[in-house]
C-alpha cells in the first residue's frame, strides 16, 4: 500500500485539541461542483446560502447570479445549469444552457410559497422538487404536477413526514436517501416515465438499515451508496453499487476492502476517474482502488469544541476531490479542510467564512 506523507500546519488539527483551528460562527451544510465552481452550502441560510470556495486566495466569496438576491437551491443537468430564486416577490426556477449566456425562468407553483423544506434535482428534460409529503415534476413546456409522497413509497412509521437527505435524478429514476439517526436509513428507487401523463410511478426499497449518506451516479451507470451512523458508541459504515438492479456490498465485503476498526463513514465522493473517496470520521480519509482500501490520510476528522455551557461535535459533511488529488471536506463548524496534494505529499490549510 502506497502510503502518503502529511504535513501539518497545525498538528493539533488532528485530535480533540482544536486550539488552532478557527471555529466559524457559520456552519456548512455541504460542499459540490456547480457550473466548475467549487460550491459550499451553509447551513440554515437564505439570501447568503452560497458561496464560491476560491482555492488559490484561501477565501469563500458569495455566489452572484445576475441580480438575484436570494438563491434557495442549485443543481445541475448534463447540459444545463438550475437554480431557485427569488425575484419580483416570487419564486423561480431559473435554467441556463452551459453554452450560453442569458437565463430563463419558470415560476413555481403557488404551494411552494408555503413549503420550508425541500430537495431541488432535475435532468435535461424534468424538474423535480421534493417534501416529505408530496413530491412535485415538471417536463419541458408542460404544467407542474404533484403526488403524494405516499402513494409512491410504502407508509413507514419511521419515514412517516421525514424529509430525505439525498436525493438524485437520472434518465429513469429518482433516488430518494433517507436517514433516522439511530432508527437507520432508507434508500427508494422511483421509476420515471417520460411518455405516460404520470411522470413518477410506485417505487421500491432498495437498501435498508444505514442512514444515507451520499448517492453517485458513473458514466457506465453504476449507482454508489454510502452509509454511516455513530449512536451510543457504536459506529457503522457502508458502501455499495447498485448494477442493474442489483445491491453490491464493497466495504466490508472481504479483508482488502474493509477497514482496521469500525467507524462512522459521514462523506463520500467519486474522483475525475471515479474512484471512490470517503472519509471515516475515527480513522481519516481513504479510497477504494483495484479491488482495495487504500489509506490516504491517516488522521482522525471528528472534532470536539466547547461553548460556553455546551461542546460542539463537528464532523465532515461532504467531501470532493479533485483532478489533481487535492482533498477538500466540508466540516460542520470548521470550515473547509484543504489537503493540497503535491506529487507524493499532502499539506493542510483550513478555509474559513470569517478570513
Amino acid at each position: 500500500m502506497k502510503k502518503y506523507i502529511l504535513l501539518l500546519t497545525m498538528m493539533s488539527a488532528f485530535g480533540q485539541d482544536i486550539s488552532n483551528l478557527k471555529v466559524s460562527q457559520q456552519n456548512i451544510k455541504n460542499l459540490f461542483i456547480w457550473n466548475d465552481l467549487l460550491i459550499v452550502e451553509k447551513y440554515e441560510a437564505t439570501s447568503d446560502k452560497y458561496y464560491v470556495c476560491d482555492t488559490v486566495h484561501d477565501k469563500l466569496n458569495k455566489l452572484q447570479i445576475n441580480n438575484y438576491k436570494a438563491i434557495l437551491r442549485l443543481t445541475e443537468t448534463k447540459s444545463n445549469l438550475c437554480a431557485i430564486t427569488i425575484a419580483d416577490g416570487s419564486y423561480w426556477i431559473i435554467t441556463r444552457n452551459k453554452n450560453q449566456k442569458s437565463w430563463t425562468k419558470v415560476r413555481l407553483f403557488s404551494e411552494f410559497n408555503n413549503i420550508k423544506e425541500f430537495e431541488f434535482v432535475a435532468n435535461d428534460s424534468l424538474l423535480v422538487i421534493i417534501t416529505s409529503k408530496k413530491i412535485f415534476t415538471k417536463r419541458l413546456n408542460s404544467a407542474w404536477q404533484e403526488i403524494s409522497m405516499y402513494s409512491i413509497r410504502d407508509n413507514s412509521w419511521m419515514l412517516d413526514n421525514e424529509m430525505p437527505q439525498h436525493c438524485l435524478l437520472t434518465k429513469n429514476s429518482l433516488y430518494l436517501g433517507f436517514g433516522c439517526g439511530e432508527w437507520g436509513g432508507s434508500l427508494w428507487q422511483i421509476p420515471i416515465s417520460m411518455k405516460d401523463e404520470m411522470v413518477l410511478s410506485k417505487g421500491k426499497e432498495i437498501l435498508s438499515g444505514g442512514n444515507i449518506r451520499a448517492l453517485k451516479y458513473t458514466s457506465d451507470d453504476v449507482l454508489w451508496i454510502a452509509t454511516g451512523l455513530a449512536h451510543m458508541g457504536s459506529r457503522e459504515s457502508g458502501i455499495y453499487k447498485y448494477i442493474e438492479g442489483k445491491i453490491q456490498k464493497v466495504l466490508w465485503s472481504k479483508p482488502s476492502l474493509s477497514l482496521k476498526e469500525e467507524s462512522e463513514l459521514r462523506a463520500f465522493c467519486l474522483n475525475s476517474t471515479e474512484e471512490p473517496y470517503f472519509v471515516a470520521s475515527e480513522c481519516g480519509v481513504f479510497r477504494i482502488i483495484n479491488e482495495k482500501v487504500e489509506e490516504v490520510i491517516d488522521r482522525k476528522q471528528r472534532f470536539i469544541h466547547s461553548l460556553i455551557d455546551y461542546d460542539i461535535d463537528s464532523v465532515a459533511l461532504a467531501i470532493y476531490v479533485d483532478k489533481n488529488n487535492s482533498i477538500f471536506i466540508a466540516q460542520y463548524s470548521l470550515g473547509i479542510f484543504v489537503y493540497k496534494k503535491t506529487k507524493d505529499t499532502y499539506q493542510f490549510r483550513q478555509i474559513t467564512f470569517d478570513e
